[in-house]
């Protein structure tokens, strides 16, 4: 039942936030908009029915760990 409260609302304001892009056809803004709210409304719901959702930090490790390893070689 929460997360029906929850897309409604996350409808609710997506229609008054848009409504004026539409209006002034700003495309950027539209597409930058749906874009962010869809990811916040994955979250949100992801949330409530206990998903897992991966930390941002564990991405950026993996990625910077080779380059540790390569100065911790350089420096010793």
């Amino acid at each position: 039942m929460m997360v029906i409260g929850v897309g409604l609302f996350i409808l609710f304001v997506s229609y008054i936030q848009l409504k004026p892009l539409f209006r002034e056809k700003q495309k950027k803004e539209i597409y930058a908009y749906i874009g962010l709210m869809i990811l916040a409304a994955y979250l949100a719901i992801g949330k409530m029915l206990n998903l897992y959702i991966p930390n941002p930090t564990n991405g950026i490790r993996l990625l910077f760990q080779p380059v540790q390893q390569w100065i911790d070689q350089l420096l010793n």
